[in-house]
């Protein structure tokens, strides 16, 4: 059929399916890695914050010094309120527990995590276990409290083929009553190729699809009142003042502080019980 098509026609025929090409292979071509397996470990204990431990086992395409991941410390929940879950990252290993070097930086509610030696390529597996813990990020309602949590994020330019996530209520205590969902796709999804199950005080979920780029896979797990008390007055206080990130706003008032100390002790006049004459 394309002998038949007049030589114009056919220059664009070839230049329209050159660039139909360059779109669909460009977003593979641009990956330099696939995630063969993707697992976060929640241990969630009495005070309410919890510590996650993520095991991402992938395969580079070509050598490269490393990976990022990105981890929202600011983000809008299902209530629609604008939350901010203090995060600290912990420790990056391998699975020998050997130290991978890493630098968190961050930047528009994100924790940005660079991992790799910037002076040494690494190729095909690679497995990096990343371990933070977290604040204020469970939500209190009047007849159940509840984590809800992006396991593995949207952020990805990479495929993630085998998702999973477990939540260890280490609390204390039995818990009997969960309540659950999950969530896969792109952000705002309410696709759930996805299945959970709870035991004990523990509940697995994993995902029953390839997850593409920029697709993620949200959990949500909830439990009876009075496992976990809700945060107080005081910690409320504290989280939003948020002093690792708004430290420097402490500086103009302790120089204030400061230079008043110095003027009571240094800066008046001395004080006279009569006249001084003028020589």
């Amino acid at each position: 059929m394309a002998n038949y098509i007049p030589g114009c026609k056919n220059g664009v025929f070839r230049i329209t399916l050159v660039l139909s090409l360059l779109v669909v292979i460009s977003p593979v071509s641009a990956q330099y890695f696939t995630i063969e397996r993707f697992n976060a470990e929640i241990k969630i204990i009495k005070n309410g914050s919890f510590t996650v431990t993520e095991t991402i086992e992938l395969t580079y395409d070509r050598e490269r010094h490393g990976i990022y991941r990105e981890l929202p410390y600011e983000y809008i929940d299902e209530l629609g309120d604008i939350r901010t879950t203090p995060l600290a990252v912990l420790a990056v290993r391998d699975e020998t527990g050997r130290n991978w070097p890493y630098k968190d930086t961050r930047h528009g509610g994100f924790v940005n995590i660079r991992i790799g030696d910037p002076d040494r390529y690494v190729r095909g597996r690679q497995v990096y276990i990343i371990t933070y813990q977290v604040e204020r990020g469970l939500l209190f309602f009047d007849d159940h409290d509840e984590l809800y949590w992006n396991v593995t994020g949207n952020e990805w330019k990479a495929p993630i083929k085998i998702v999973s996530a477990e939540i260890i209520m280490d609390v204390g205590r039995e818990v009997t009553d969960f309540i659950g969902s999950c969530y896969t796709g792109f952000y705002g999804s309410n696709e759930s190729e996805c299945d959970w199950q709870a035991e004990g005080n523990r509940a697995v979920f994993s995902c029953r699809k390839y997850l593409g780029i920029g697709e993620g896979f949200t959990i949500a797990m909830g439990w009876e009142k009075g496992i976990i008390p809700p945060p107080t007055a005081w910690q409320k206080f504290w989280w939003n003042l948020n002093l690792k990130e708004n430290w420097v706003y402490l500086i103009p008032p302790l120089i204030l502080i400061f230079m008043i100390f110095r003027w009571r002790s240094k800066g008046r006049d001395p004080r006279v019980r009569e006249a001084v004459t003028v020589m």
